[in-house]
């Protein structure tokens, strides 16, 4: 599949699509190949995901999957056997990378 997939509820995807990936709970099993931007709430991978993942609760990365790309999640596991190239950010849930929750406290500057 090419296009922009996006699905409610949890879904499990063993097949190829490019482009760009939505859902609340993502599987990407083992046969899966995919080439897009993936995002979701919580996420499971264990096929080859090339592209950049976004989760904003819980992303597992289990054996045999391979990542190439960033990725961006509060909870993070990687199991042993994972290939994962890319750059990895973790922050609060919710709030993008680097970004200072509202209730934070930040010194002015002078």
């Amino acid at each position: 599949v090419v296009g922009t997939l996006t699905f409610t509820g949890p879904v499990e995807l063993d097949g190829y699509v490019e482009g760009e990936l939505n859902a609340d709970k993502l599987t990407i099993g083992e046969a899966a190949v995919i080439k897009a931007k993936v995002r979701g709430a919580e996420i499971t991978v264990k096929g080859s995901v090339t592209g950049d993942i976004i989760a904003s609760k819980k992303l597992m990365l289990k054996k045999p999957a391979k990542v190439v790309g960033n990725i961006t999640s509060s909870n993070l596991s990687i199991e042993e056997g994972v290939v994962f190239e890319g750059q990895c950010s973790m922050n609060s849930e919710g709030q993008g990378p680097g970004r200072a929750a509202s209730s934070d406290k930040v010194a002015a500057l002078k």
